[in-house]
């Protein structure tokens, strides 16, 4: 039976395989911190024994020998720091790892005006933190509302023709819709769990590979739900972004936060009334990471309109328009000829 490990060891426990590399690290880390600690001890105890050993100045009152002795044997003894030891735990996971492997936003190809949800550039419409809160939730809505009307139409022309959605053009249509609805969930629920870790649980991540291993009807299912899923995750998560500006706003208008400054009033801390830093202290670890949201479910917009109304036609009625076109051209050269 294995033992479990004492409390307070300090030691973080990983399920994965450590290399040497990192234990090379780890002990770099440890020793670093040893003799800091070190350092710091020795400081403490010198500037304590600088402090008892100072010369007692010549007064008329007679010295108790208690205090001699006391004196001396706070002398002898090596101060110990106020403050209780700390405890270093090493986390040898590597948060850069979770960026990487992270569904990454798509780029909308051609910005038509029927799929297209802002007017401005795509550099320059989602920059900013404070505008992007403001209008997250409109995005999210319009996206929604127009994809399950496109839906709608791919339903039923998939009870007409159950073979379209078969086609591996229209099939590769549908897995990244559902890949890019899922990713977008995934955002949402990523920063939830970071404002709120007891509330909301740490969502997984996408596999687009996952999704072409399923039925056309499990598909559609899955984009029905997760579109819902994605209203429901945008009306829990703009409030939350909304509150953390107005607080922001809020503290930058306090006058405990200002100084006069002649004519001008400057705050004290640069980022007492930043939003975005206000944000990271809440626990949002990268406040630029929904930039690309609009071109995201632009490009959401855009293939579910291609699969809704320009769907590739399956192999069998492209050969019978060729057979029908070529009899057409046999039977108009015919008459042609007998003309002659």
């Amino acid at each position: 039976m294995s033992r479990a490990p004492p409390e307070g060891a300090g030691v973080t426990l990983l399920r994965r395989k450590v290399t040497t590399h990192e234990l090379e690290k780890a002990d770099l880390i440890l020793d670093g911190v040893k003799s800091r600690e070190r350092a710091h001890e020795e400081a403490v105890t010198h500037k304590s024994s600088k402090r008892l050993a100072r010369p007692q100045s010549h007064t008329s009152l007679p010295v108790s020998p208690l205090t001699t002795c006391s004196a001396a044997t706070l002398l002898q003894r090596p101060a110990e720091p106020s403050f209780p030891r700390r405890r270093w735990t090493i986390d040898l996971s590597q948060d850069a790892q979770e960026d990487v492997l992270s569904p990454k936003w798509a780029k909308a190809v051609v910005r038509r005006a029927s799929n297209r949800l802002v007017m401005e550039d795509m550099e320059d419409c989602d920059r900013s933190f404070v505008e992007m809160c403001g209008r997250l939730q409109s995005l999210i809505d319009q996206t929604v509302m127009r994809t399950l009307k496109f839906f709608t139409r791919i339903r039923d022309c998939h009870k007409e023709r159950p073979t379209m959605l078969m086609e591996p053009q229209n099939f590769e249509r549908l897995t990244s819709v559902s890949f890019m609805v899922s990713t977008v969930n995934y955002r949402l629920s990523k920063w939830l769990h970071q404002l709120e870790p007891h509330q909301y649980m740490k969502p997984a991540k996408p596999v687009e590979s996952a999704a072409a291993e399923r039925r056309v009807e499990e598909l559609l299912r899955d984009v029905q739900f997760a579109l819902s899923r994605m209203e429901v995750l945008a009306s829990d998560l703009v409030p939350k972004l909304r509150k953390i500006i107005s607080d922001a706003r809020a503290t930058h208008a306090n006058p405990r936060f200002l100084r006069l400054l002649g004519p001008c009033e400057e705050p004290l801390s640069p980022g007492c009334g930043d939003p975005v830093r206000m944000a990271q202290r809440r626990g949002i670890r990268d406040v630029h990471e929904m930039e690309g949201v609009v071109s995201h479910l632009e490009r959401l917009l855009e293939v579910s309109h291609a699969l809704a109304f320009k769907p590739v036609p399956s192999q069998i009625r492209v050969s019978a328009t060729i057979l029908l076109a070529a009899q057409r051209f046999k039977k108009l050269l015919k008459q042609r000829r007998a003309r002659k």
